[in-house]
């Protein structure tokens, strides 16, 4: 399948959903970009997950106790 984006004036593009849904690739999902024989080639970091997720996995828990918190500013005793 070959699909088209357009490069905007910032140098960003789209990479296809079907594409993005093939490979895995989400929000914060990093790319590695190179130059071959002219082509320019992005290629999934393997085994990096993505930026976001490991972020998320990173506090994980760090609000286990959130649900208190939430009482308490909505005026109720804990």
């Amino acid at each position: 399948m070959k699909l088209e984006t357009i490069v905007t004036t910032k140098g960003t593009t789209t990479i296809p959903q079907p594409y993005r849904k093939e490979l895995g690739i989400s929000t914060g999902t990093i790319i590695s970009w190179q130059v071959q024989a002219g082509k320019l080639i992005g290629v999934k970091k393997p085994g990096a997950g993505n930026a976001l997720q490991a972020h998320i996995q990173k506090y994980s828990g760090v609000w286990k106790g959130a649900s208190k918190v939430l009482r308490k500013t909505r005026g109720r005793d804990v």
